[in-house]
């Protein structure tokens, strides 16, 4: 049986992705590019603008934290 995200109602955790993803090394820019794709291929422009506004809200957020 495979799981499928949206019949469970689930969301990916893309932070955890972007941040597991940094410590093995992959760049900041990259790691966005490649979550945007990902979410614009897999459920459209709408959902992945919307999931790039809230990695923005958190990247500055990190920022003002001094992160």
């Amino acid at each position: 049986m495979s799981f499928v995200v949206s019949d469970a109602n689930a969301v990916i955790d893309w932070i955890d992705y972007y941040e597991s993803a940094l410590e093995f090394g992959m760049k900041k820019d990259r790691v966005l590019k490649r979550v945007e794709a990902a979410t614009r291929d897999a459920y459209g422009e709408k959902y992945s603008k919307e999931v790039m506004d809230r990695f923005e809200l958190y990247l500055n957020q990190g920022e003002a934290n001094g992160n």
